[in-house]
């Protein structure tokens, strides 16, 4: 049985936030069409990216204003952001522009009462702790410490499962720590992850998977209850478990970078005890018996993803 000790001894600083400009990533350019000009973003990354226009000279083009940004949401590949008609055939369109690149969908509010699976496999102890700060660590007696993520306990080799369907963005998984002795590690700055991107604009970070043994790939669009990694961490003190971040957009910013009052922060997630009981673990602990019940695993599955899923339980 873990003790409050212990507990506190999970701390992380996560370095991934919605609030990301990142040139290397996103490159918006445009090209004349005919008499017109297109404004186009070429994404180089799986991860979605809000793109805010303005325009600091705009002439002879109908339906744009230099007062108002455009903002538009760009995924992986080339998209079409807007196009700059002619608007008195004899006065040519002209224009100059800056642009930002915000990591994730800032144009919609993510869905803080989404019930999530947790991620061990059904039938499994689910033993959670919380996560908070460096700050809060060194700190032990500061008041209002600030919950990062949520710790799940887990063996060495345990598979790790997702606890909602998505995108995946991200994956990192040959910079696995090393410890001088064995269950020594507290924080390491590197580890291996792999990062998922949910329908409303939510993302899931999942951490300390063993080197190789992540199961997905960028691009891939994974199903809540899919298989995506194996468990590594041995090597810190609280032995081996998963750190999970959950970030989300959400309307009540007063952050001066915020997008129509949006701005992403960390929240965290209520997750499924059974098929009528959930529980949000902001507390020091929660421990219950993993269930992946079928109707969450479906939420999101269109008719055919269901037909096809229910399906393949029927036949095993």
């Amino acid at each position: 049985m873990f003790n409050v000790r212990f507990s506190l001894l999970f701390c992380v600083v996560y370095v991934f936030s919605g609030f990301s400009l990142k040139a290397q990533d996103v490159k918006v350019s445009y090209e004349a069409m005919g008499k017109n000009y297109i404004l186009k973003a070429e994404n180089s990354s799986f991860y979605p990216y809000t793109i805010q226009i303005v325009f600091t000279k705009l002439t002879g083009a109908s339906g744009m204003t230099t007062d108002v940004p455009y903002i538009s949401v760009a995924g992986n590949g080339i998209s079409r952001l807007l196009t700059l008609k002619r608007e008195v055939e004899e006065v040519p369109v002209g224009f100059a522009y800056q642009s930002r690149s915000y990591r994730g969908n800032w144009k919609t509010d993510s869905d803080s009462s989404f019930v999530y699976l947790p991620p061990v496999a059904p039938g499994k102890k689910v033993d959670i702790h919380i996560l908070t700060s460096l700050e809060d660590f060194f700190q032990r007696d500061r008041k209002g410490k600030k919950v990062t993520g949520l710790a799940f306990r887990m063996n060495e080799g345990d598979t790790v499962y997702a606890m909602r369907g998505g995108l995946v963005c991200d994956v990192h998984q040959y910079q696995a720590s090393e410890a001088e002795k064995p269950g020594s590690r507290v924080y390491a700055r590197t580890e291996n992850y792999v990062v998922v991107y949910h329908k409303d604009g939510s993302f899931a970070t999942y951490k300390l998977f063993k080197n190789e043994g992540v199961f997905v790939e960028p691009g891939e669009n994974i199903e809540a209850g899919e298989p995506i990694g194996v468990i590594g961490g041995n090597n810190y003190r609280q032995g081996a478990h998963l750190r999970l971040q959950m970030s989300g957009c959400f309307g009540d910013s007063d952050k001066d970078y915020a997008i129509e009052g949006r701005a992403y922060h960390s929240f965290i997630p209520i997750i499924a005890v059974n098929e009528s009981e959930t529980c949000k673990p902001d507390g020091q602990t929660a421990q219950f018996e993993s269930s992946h019940p079928a109707d969450l695993i479906m939420k999101e599955m269109s008719k055919r993803e269901k037909k096809q899923y229910l399906k393949k339980m029927n036949g095993k």
